[in-house]
C-alpha cells in the first residue's frame, strides 16, 4: 500500500488512536487509472480472441 501512497493514487490518514486507526483514501489519479483499465477491459472483451489461450506469431 505504501507504493500507492508514495505515488500519488492513495492517501493515507493516520489517526492517533489505541488501537492504532488508518484510513486510505483514492485520489483523483487513482479514478483517471480508473477510467484507463475499464478502457482497456473494453477493448479486450470486444476484440480479443476468446480461446483461453493466447497464439504467438
Amino acid at each position: 500500500m505504501r507504493r500507492f501512497v508514495l505515488t500519488g493514487l492513495v492517501t493515507r490518514t493516520a489517526y492517533p488512536e489505541i488501537p492504532p486507526h488508518v484510513e486510505y483514501q483514492l485520489t483523483p489519479a487513482d479514478a483517471r487509472r480508473e477510467v484507463v483499465l475499464a478502457t482497456m477491459g473494453a477493448w479486450a472483451e470486444q476484440d480479443l480472441p476468446r480461446t483461453g489461450t493466447l497464439q504467438s506469431s
